[in-house]
């Protein structure tokens, strides 16, 4: 999967987030950052008060180049997904936490994944399909559906990206945590 985008060293871009929960529906509007080899940041510019908290779980974006540290990864078989092969991959944390496995189903050619359904050990489940579009000659998120099946929460969400900016040179210390000043 790394080498189809290797030419990405650095991207932002502007997701839409529909989020559906308790039969109302929350829009959230956020930025995402990535940049080689792992940093990722979302940006939250408005998320609804009970949502507070779960802002860990937008992190839809899984960089490939951490695959291979923080699971054990096996290709577990092949499957057909809209006239399209894809290989299934089992994949279990390395460290221990919430997180029991996560099957993921990539794209036999261009390599990026189309489908993930992550398994908690609470039996909570996340089960996400994306869609992509080559721009540029790399290929892009431009659409998510994910099911939500949290012990706490049930939600369905659709997330649209837009506006990509790639190679930008975002600095180092962006992604870097503030630390909150004592009073």
């Amino acid at each position: 999967m790394q080498k189809q985008n290797e030419s990405i060293n650095d991207f932002v871009v502007t997701m839409n987030i529909n989020f559906y929960a308790y039969l109302m529906y929350f829009p959230i509007r956020s930025r995402l950052y990535f940049k080689r080899p792992d940093k990722v940041k979302i940006v939250f510019l408005n998320m609804p008060e009970f949502l507070r908290g779960y802002e860990k779980q937008f992190k839809a974006i899984v960089p490939t180049e951490t695959l291979k540290k923080k699971y054990r990864c096996k290709v577990v078989g092949k499957e057909t997904i809209g006239e399209k092969t894809h290989y299934v991959l089992k994949m279990t944390p390395l460290e221990e936490g919430n997180l029991k496995q996560v099957h993921m189903w990539v794209h036999s050619e261009i390599f990026i994944p189309s489908r993930m359904f992550l398994t908690y050990k609470d039996k909570s489940t996340i089960e996400v399909e994306n869609e992509f579009v080559s721009s540029d000659g790399v290929y892009v998120i431009k659409k998510q559906k994910i099911d939500f099946n949290l012990t706490s929460l049930s939600a369905k969400s659709i997330v649209t990206y837009s506006d990509y900016r790639v190679n930008k040179g975002i600095p180092d210390s962006f992604f870097q945590e503030k630390k909150k000043e004592k009073k």
